[in-house]
């Protein structure tokens, strides 16, 4: 099972194969609990599936990107974040370290 949608996190797991998970050992209306939520893709299985969930997370930064999955996902029912905005490159007149380490 593949999926596109990759978070900043190192162990992320792919939506379709979590969904399959999730439903095979929940039913519809029950609950499930993930004590390692990381990006918060269990949370969001579960929301797709009809199912409560219970989040636990010890790092903010990928609490964070968790609660922003979610959220994004009630507010449109879409399950990839937006793919964030690219930084306009600067041009600074007279400095060209400064304008190679701002390339990407």
């Amino acid at each position: 099972i593949r999926s596109d949608e990759k978070v900043d996190h190192p162990t992320q797991k792919w939506l379709p194969l979590i969904e399959h998970i999730v439903k095979s050992i929940s039913q519809s209306g029950g609950s499930v609990l993930d004590p390692f939520m990381g990006s918060g893709t269990t949370a969001i299985a579960a929301l797709m599936t009809g199912r409560r969930y219970v989040g636990i997370e010890i790092s903010p930064a990928y609490h964070s990107v968790a609660l922003k999955r979610i959220a994004h996902y009630q507010a449109t029912g879409e399950t990839h974040l937006p793919a964030p905005a690219k930084p306009k490159r600067a041009i600074v007149p007279g400095n060209p370290a400064l304008f190679e380490n701002l390339q990407g």
